[in-house]
């Protein structure tokens, strides 16, 4: 089983945000990954770029039939994931009050890079002692603060990110 941790960070002071992900095998830390986006940015945009990068990375590192668990730390992000986004599909990507759903090319990627993988998301509370979910969250503060920003204008080329080797 794989299990992979997503986070994501972002200051209104600045208007950096940073997104992470680690993968675990078991107990060994097997990947793990950060990168800094700029304004126009929003801290539910990092927590999809995260999740986006982990599925990416799961994509062409593990094979299809392996099961995995993707945990975040965002309920938001979460329930468009596994609740509400088959109704924002059928209601023309509006959410119940008639606006655009925020985030949309995002959580569209997510669900094509997904495709039939057997993938579980997970929510775990923030901040409550989850080791994996501390060690995520540090990665994204950190990269914040020491990665030249990317723009967040335009959908990510998934192909084309640094690594951080575990």
């Amino acid at each position: 089983m794989i299990s992979i941790y997503t986070d994501g960070s972002y200051s209104y002071k600045d208007g950096v945000g940073a997104c992470a992900f680690a993968v675990w095998k078991e107990r060994e830390l097997m990947h793990s990954f950060a990168r800094a986006y700029h304004n126009p940015t929003t801290v539910n945009r990092m927590e999809f770029r995260a999740i986006l990068h982990a599925v990416d990375w799961l994509r062409g590192n593990v094979k299809p039939g392996v099961p995995a668990t993707v945990t975040m730390d965002s309920r938001y992000c979460l329930n468009a994931l596994t609740q509400w986004i088959c109704k924002w599909e059928s209601n023309g990507w509006l959410t119940a009050d008639g606006l655009p759903v925020a985030n949309r090319d995002l959580i569209q990627a997510i669900d094509h890079t997904v495709g039939t993988r057997r993938i579980r998301f997970h929510w775990v509370r923030a901040h409550s002692g989850d080791l994996r979910n501390e060690y995520v969250d540090n990665l994204a503060v950190c990269a914040r603060f020491e990665a030249t920003p990317y723009p967040d204008d335009e959908l990510l080329d998934i192909y084309d990110y640094a690594e951080v080797d575990a």
